[in-house]
């Protein structure tokens, strides 16, 4: 499943200074084999650009076994 997050992101304008941090936050699935898949294009603002990715469990998987 494809998931659009931010299109044609400006990240100067986001930060209304050069020197501001900006971060985004999204909510997103692994797929079946638990990869999350990031695709960066190039969109009317300039070439895409990041500088640090966490990703934080929330919660537990749910099991596919019933107990």
């Amino acid at each position: 499943m494809e998931q659009t997050v931010l299109n044609n992101f400006d990240i100067v304008a986001a930060a209304a200074q050069s020197t501001k941090a900006v971060i985004e936050e999204f909510s997103v699935k692994a797929n079946r084999y638990g990869l999350i898949m990031l695709q960066f294009l190039v969109g009317s603002a300039n070439l895409p650009s990041v500088r640090g990715i966490e990703l934080v469990e929330t919660a537990p998987p749910a099991s596919d076994e019933p107990e």
